[in-house]
């Protein structure tokens, strides 16, 4: 057998382009973002207007910054307002209004970050502020952005005692977690070749989807709707393009990710068991697992 005297790396040109699993996770996240807002999976706002709980999510809390900073910030109570083009039973999420004192804001004084739910103002900075607008019911957390849940299962497997609700929905509040949630977690992978004498290769990835809910009813609903996946694809957008649908503040840029330039298509073809678990009172854990197949073309 010859050495080919050849030092790089296979199938790697670019040290700053995005691996694969964070890639994959990306993806996925988006594409329960949008499939969760195609079956409704969100909840509208209105100011002025409580909930059927009776509770006020309408009024904008300020948020302490540095003195000296040039403009104000406030929070809502429910952070990932929708942004996206979506309707269910012919209805749509609410498109964001901010209203100071009662009066709905017309000259453009705030800027919008959606995924924390807060509103930025460098003119505005005193008022009553509150909100209309529309947020998922459902939490979709990419693994790095996952702290909150690997401390959660720390706390609650590995602790001298089992921790209490209180230090539960303290550790929540604390990342500002809002059950339902979905955690990504990648897991085992494996390669097989597409033909002989072709570097083309099937890559199969498993995605753990830690569900966390506060009664069992959900959590079996969402634990159901993802074991029904199996067989299903969609096209994965490439990270490395740009063209991102929110900018680095949160706020649109007017595509959607479905007009993503299309990378590579994706399959689930297989639907790991499911586990159920009741560590804490009140908190209630599910567990899925998918296998992704991606098909790598020869270079």
């Amino acid at each position: 057998m010859s050495c080919c005297d050849n030092w790089d790396f296979n199938n790697i040109t670019d040290f700053s382009s995005v691996d694969f699993a964070t890639e994959l996770q990306r993806n996925i996240k988006a594409w329960l973002d949008y499939a969760f807002l195609k079956i409704g999976a969100w909840e509208d706002v209105e100011t002025g207007v409580n909930n059927d709980c009776g509770t006020n999510y309408y009024n904008l809390t300020a948020v302490d910054l540095p003195v000296g900073v040039g403009y104000k910030i406030w929070a809502a109570p429910r952070k990932d307002w929708v942004w996206e083009e979506v309707t269910y039973n012919s209805g749509q999420p609410i498109e964001p209004q901010i209203y100071v004192n009662n009066v709905l804001d017309t000259g453009d004084n705030f800027e919008i970050n959606y995924p924390l739910g807060q509103v930025r103002s460098s003119t505005i900075t005193s008022g009553n502020i509150t909100a209309s607008y529309s947020f998922r019911i459902m939490q979709v957390y990419m693994e790095g952005a996952g702290e909150w849940w690997f401390k959660l299962i720390d706390s609650m497997y590995n602790g001298e005692t089992t921790p209490s609700n209180e230090e539960v929905y303290n550790l929540l509040r604390q990342y500002g977690v809002q059950p339902p949630a979905i955690v990504l977690e990648t897991s085992s992978s494996y390669q097989e070749g597409a033909q002989l004498g072709s570097s083309a290769h099937w890559v199969y990835q498993d995605i753990v989807f830690n569900i966390v809910t506060e009664n069992p009813h959900l959590r079996d609903k969402i634990v159901s709707i993802l074991t029904l996946q199996n067989d299903k694809s969609f096209t994965l957008f490439n990270s490395d393009s740009g063209a991102f649908p929110l900018n680095c503040n949160g706020v649109p840029t007017g595509s959607q990710y479905t007009d993503l330039p299309g990378w590579k298509c994706t399959r689930i073809v297989n639907v790991g068991s499911s586990s159920f678990e009741s560590p804490t009172p009140g908190l209630y854990i599910g567990r899925v697992r998918l296998r992704f197949e991606i098909f790598n073309p020869s270079k």
